[in-house]
C-alpha cells in the first residue's frame, strides 16, 4: 500500500470545504462583523468595546455577543463569565476540542435559542 503524506484525508477535505463556504457566506451579511487582532476591553449594555490591531478604541453596539477564542477547553474562564452574563452558552472547543463543522453546528444551536 502506498502512502501519500501530502494529501488531505476525507475528514480534512470536508473541514476545508466547510470553512471556505462558511467564510464566503459570512461576507454576504451586512450585520455580521468579524474582528481579528482585537482585544476586548468591555462588554456592557451599550455593546462591545475593544482595541483594534492599530491600538485605536472601537465600540460595536449590539444586543447579543458571540465570542470565539482559543482551541483548548478552559472551563475556569468560561465559568467566570456565568456571573456577569445574562445567559451563557459554551460551544465548540470550550465544550470539547473538535472540528469546525461540529463547532459551528453547536454555535448555531445556541444562536437560535437566543
Amino acid at each position: 500500500m502506498r502512502s501519500y503524506p501530502n494529501l488531505l484525508s476525507p475528514f480534512q477535505v470536508g473541514n476545508v470545504v466547510f470553512r471556505n463556504r462558511l467564510t464566503r457566506n459570512m461576507g454576504c451579511h451586512d450585520n455580521l462583523k468579524t474582528v481579528t487582532n482585537g482585544r476586548c476591553t468591555a462588554i456592557d449594555t451599550s455593546g462591545v468595546s475593544y482595541v483594534d490591531g492599530d491600538g485605536a478604541g472601537q465600540v460595536i453596539p449590539c444586543d447579543s455577543v458571540v465570542m470565539a477564542a482559543g482551541m483548548r477547553p478552559n472551563a475556569a474562564e468560561a465559568t467566570a463569565l456565568y456571573d456577569p452574563a445574562y445567559r451563557l452558552y459554551t460551544v465548540g472547543d470550550c465544550e470539547k476540542a473538535s472540528n469546525v463543522q461540529k463547532a459551528v453546528r453547536a454555535a448555531f444551536s445556541a444562536a437560535i435559542s437566543i
